[in-house]
């Protein structure tokens, strides 16, 4: 049983993650129709208990830096909302094989190449939301690390 829907056994079930993380008026309608169906500890939980993001579909790494008190700030990663592995007994099992092998890709990379701008002309973060997120287009712009001017 799901917000008073009967879920037959063995259905799979996809949740599109970045929904938490967007605060448009559509997604409120959304989110806000199951409502009547919902629990009171969903309710004082779910949307509108904490503030969802209000330019959630736009690049802003800064999310998830918080202020130490002292005029510094440090990365925290649930400062956001953001849950790319999952939760719980069904979380991703690789997090933490996939955080290492992102962290010795991007050394290595960095290493052989400085990546510089790119022509502003190609610069976006379109997307298309399919199951997931994915970019329209990616470049990028790797030189050798002895053509770059110290």
């Amino acid at each position: 049983m799901l917000l008073g829907y009967h879920i037959p056994a063995n259905t799979d079930l996809i949740f599109p993650m970045t929904s938490n993380q967007v605060n448009d008026e559509s997604m409120s309608k959304v989110l806000h129709s199951f409502d009547h169906v919902r629990s009171a500890a969903s309710k004082e939980q779910g949307p509108n208990a904490r503030s969802l993001w209000k330019n959630g579909k736009d690049f802003d790494p800064e999310r998830w830096l918080v202020d130490n008190g002292d005029g510094t700030k440090r990365f925290n990663s649930r400062a956001g909302f953001a849950n790319p592995f999952g939760q719980g007994v069904r979380a991703c099992a690789g997090k933490q094989l996939a955080l290492l092998e992102l962290k010795m890709y991007i050394a290595a990379l960095n290493l052989a190449f400085f990546l510089d701008k790119i022509p502003e002309e190609l610069s976006s973060y379109a997307a298309q939301i399919n199951v997931t997120r994915s970019p329209i287009y990616a470049y990028v712009n790797p030189k050798p690390w002895k053509e770059v001017q110290a």
